[in-house]
């Protein structure tokens, strides 16, 4: 999995990255309405990026910042994806977080590797469950 799950974690809040660049780093994503779908106790996700050269994020009232602990302390809020090549470009809500990244591996705060389609039938379940429970009785 390189780049194509980060559109599931739409909603979702950056709270912790650690690691160095160049070299690994693991975001975690707090996403409890998505976490929730998936079995065990939980609130959100680890994305463990390989060979990572770039995690720059510019809030937009102040200059980029590659420091690792002010950007997980923003707590930047993922909107939108934009995959240019040969970075990522997470549009957050008050900002963007551009990554640049050899390959990537997502997995359960717990620790349980989850696939891109794991991701996509969990999203769909959630979004469906939401429109059945919204839907007017008849």
């Amino acid at each position: 999995m390189k780049r194509e799950f980060w559109g599931f974690f739409h909603d979702g809040v950056i709270d912790r990255i650690s690691g160095s660049v160049p070299g690994d780093v693991i975001v975690k994503i707090e996403i409890e309405y998505l976490r929730q779908m998936f079995e065990g106790d939980g609130d959100g996700f680890n994305v463990s990026l390989t060979a990572c050269s770039k995690i720059e994020y510019t809030a937009y009232d102040r200059a980029p910042t590659t420091d690792m602990q002010e950007i997980a302390s923003s707590e930047p809020e993922i909107l939108y994806v934009n995959e240019t090549e040969p970075e990522v470009i997470l549009d957050c809500a008050i900002g963007r977080l551009v990554l640049n990244y050899a390959d990537a591996r997502v997995s359960l705060d717990s620790g349980q590797q989850v696939t891109r389609r794991q991701l996509e039938q969990a999203t769909k379940k959630y979004w469906n469950d939401a429109r059945e429970r919204n839907a007017p009785s008849t």
